[in-house]
Order: structure tokens, then C-alpha cells, then sequence
């Protein structure tokens, strides 16, 4: 194995793996789909071993990648960061990001603080909303950018994939529901984005919902569907012992897909630096969300 290895063509692979996608992977970096396909041609040939494997949903690991994967990890993340809290940035002006509540958890606060350090003269403000609220907003004008959740046939060629996961019909384990033609729904709000692709696909089976809890919350949600109160569409990375699958033949919805979305007329210095970020940090990292509002 060579003795040297370049940041850059590490940021290649855990994008790859991240995205799963070859060409969505050099969208993200700038790069052609050739380009990509080459470092990790290049990446192989000095390691000495295979790094990626075609799979039906995309390129995976191989067993032998796995160790060096999570090495090169975290030289891109203590790289990134470095640069971050070592970089001050001239650019001043004001960004208003729009983020579902979710997306507000996890590592987006450390990343919106490692922004904040980088670029002191920004006045940056975040207004959290569903996902069909903060689509109007951008529409309107009234946020910059957003991160939000569109089903994987929404996706634009302008968005920013940052990361996918898929709805589940979800009921109490403890007070399991008897569920017919008539479901009774936990929900969001009325612009709740789950609510409205649930209701499309159970009018097509002849069915509906009887939205029979409503709360803006998303811990007051998953504690009515614990309670046994309805049942509800919920990410499946944040399903846990206390939530089972409805086994009674609801319709499978697409994919959930995070993204970030820029408002027309608003391509700008300062987005393109937070989007840079939110990718380095969120994607490389494959960010397990904790979706749980549509």
C-alpha cells in the first residue's frame, strides 16, 4: 500500500458510501461520475483490496473496506473541522434557514455553530415548520434555504440529498388496534406531509383516515400512538421497542428523502457555503436522522 493517502479522494469514498450513487456522489463533490470512479479505481489499486460492491439499491462496502471506511471517516470529519474553526470567512449578510423539527436534532446544531465560528459577520437565522410550510416559505421568499422531506419521486436537480429513510404504519406494542377501512391517524397538523400522502394512497384502496390526535409535537405524537390512541407514519430510524408495524395491509408509501432546497433568485455565496458544510458534515458522516414530522 502506498504510504501517502490525500483527504480528497477519502471524501470521494464516504461520499459514495453515504449517497450510494456514483453520480449523485460527484454532484455533491463537482466532480464527473468519471472522476469518481477513478479515485476509488485509484484508492483500490494502493489499499490493495476492493473498496465498493454493486448492490440492487446501490454501491455498499465490502467487508474489507468497512475498518478502513470508518478511518477515513473521521480524517475527513477532523479535517473539515479544522479548517472550520481555523477559517473566518469575509462574507456578510443575513440567511434564514428553514428546517423541520427533526432535522433541528442530532448533528445540525453543531453544525450550524460550526458555521456560525466560521462566518461571525452573518447574521443567521433558523425557523423550524413542516415540510409543506417551509416549501411555501421558500416559494414566498420568507427562508433562504431549508432542509425538508420530499418522497424520492420529488426529488429536484437542484436539491441536495443529505439523507433518505421510509415511512412505516406504526401502532402501540402494548395497545394494539383493530384497523379496517377506517383508520384512525395520529397527526401532525393539517399540513402534515405524511398525513396528506396517507390519505392519497388509502383513497385509492377505498379507504380513509379519521384523524383522531392532532399535535404540532413530535414527542406529543409518538406518545399518543404509545398510548394506543391511532396509529401513525413514522420514520423507520426512530421506530423503537414501544412501536410495532400495522400488519394489516396499508399502503407503502415512497421513500423519504432529506434535502436542502435554495430559494429561486438565492444561489448565493452565503447558501453555498452552508450547503458545503451541511454535505461535509451531514453527508460523509451518513447522519442517522432522527426523523420523526413530516
Amino acid at each position: 500500500m502506498s504510504n501517502k493517502l490525500d483527504v480528497d479522494s477519502l471524501r470521494v469514498l464516504t461520499s459514495v458510501v453515504s449517497l450510494k450513487r456514483v453520480g449523485i456522489a460527484a454532484s455533491h463533490l463537482n466532480l464527473t461520475q468519471s472522476a469518481v470512479s477513478h479515485t476509488i479505481k485509484r484508492l483500490e489499486n494502493r489499499l490493495g483490496f476492493k473498496l465498493l460492491k454493486r448492490q440492487s439499491d446501490g454501491f455498499v462496502l465490502t467487508k474489507e473496506a468497512k475498518s478502513f471506511h470508518e478511518y477515513a471517516n473521521r480524517l475527513v470529519v477532523l479535517h473539515d473541522e479544522m479548517l472550520s474553526n481555523y477559517r473566518i470567512s469575509p462574507l456578510r449578510g443575513n440567511l434564514v434557514l428553514g428546517a423541520t423539527e427533526d432535522a433541528t436534532h442530532g448533528s445540525l446544531a453543531r453544525v450550524l455553530g460550526q458555521f456560525k465560528r466560521g462566518h461571525p459577520e452573518v447574521n443567521l437565522q433558523i425557523k423550524i415548520a413542516q415540510s409543506l410550510v417551509l416549501s411555501d416559505w421558500l416559494k414566498k421568499g420568507q427562508v433562504d434555504m431549508a432542509i425538508l422531506q420530499v418522497f424520492d419521486n420529488q426529488i429536484r436537480k437542484t436539491d441536495t440529498v443529505l439523507w433518505r429513510d421510509r415511512l412505516l404504519w406504526v401502532q402501540s406494542a402494548d395497545f394494539p388496534l383493530s384497523v379496517e377501512n377506517v383508520i384512525p391517524f395520529v397527526s401532525f397538523s393539517e399540513d402534515c406531509y405524511y398525513r396528506k400522502a396517507a390519505s392519497r394512497a388509502l383513497k385509492q384502496q377505498g379507504r380513509k383516515l379519521n384523524v383522531v390526535f392532532e399535535c404540532p409535537s413530535a414527542r406529543g405524537v409518538n406518545e399518543a400512538v404509545r398510548q394506543g390512541i391511532g396509529v401513525a407514519l413514522i420514520t423507520e430510524s426512530v421506530v423503537d421497542e414501544a412501536l410495532v408495524p400495522v400488519n394489516m395491509e396499508l399502503p407503502e408509501l415512497a421513500g423519504i428523502v432529506h434535502v436542502v432546497r435554495t430559494g429561486a433568485g438565492r444561489n448565493n455565496e452565503l447558501c453555498n457555503d452552508l450547503k458545503s458544510i451541511l454535505i461535509n458534515e451531514l453527508v460523509n458522516q451518513a447522519w442517522q436522522s432522527t426523523d420523526l414530522t413530516g
